[in-house]
């Protein structure tokens, strides 16, 4: 037997309605995490077909796992391995490079080393225990280094100044 046209209309329309009716159902309350759907089985008195007939009811309340409502979120593998390192990377600061350059050293007649060093066009006479430009501090002078300290920081830094003469 062929479906006519108008036949054909009716039949989409039932099968649209039903499902408008079960999407706006399930889509007002998402509480439960599983829900259990009992068919019921109905016979008809006219027809020797059976029907399964699910009560919407028992849809109102079903709601998908995490993992399926967030199918389509934006996932960045690499942003993920970035974050990784940077966590297990341990972050240690860093004092700014020392402004000071060598010129030279002399022994006073104290026999204390005395350091020249320039900045900036500006010369500067140190020797151990001194402060220099307010924001380091010499700890000690001993050939070929020596050892200054950046103040603000509390970190050690060390400066060529060559061999004893």
């Amino acid at each position: 037997m062929a479906i006519t046209p108008k036949q054909r209309k009716w039949i989409l329309g039932v099968g649209l309605s039903l499902t408008v009716a079960a999407v706006a159902s399930v889509s007002g309350n998402e509480e439960k995490d599983e829900v259990v759907v009992k068919p019921e089985v109905r016979k008809s008195r006219t027809e020797k077909k059976t029907e399964t007939v699910i009560p919407l009811e028992s849809l109102k309340n079903r709601s998908l796992p995490q993992d399926v409502r967030d199918m389509f979120a934006v996932k960045s593998w690499h942003l993920e391995q970035q974050a990784e390192a940077a966590k297990k990377v341990a972050v240690r600061p860093v004092a700014p490079a020392l402004p000071f350059a060598f010129i030279g050293k002399m022994i006073d007649s104290d026999g204390k080393v005395v350091v020249f060093l320039s900045q900036q066009g500006r010369i500067y006479t140190v020797s151990e225990g001194d402060d220099l430009a307010g924001n380091y501090h010499v700890d000690s002078v001993r050939a070929p280094l020596m050892t200054l300290t950046y103040l603000p920081m509390k970190i050690k830094q060390t400066l060529q100044i060559g061999e004893a003469n």
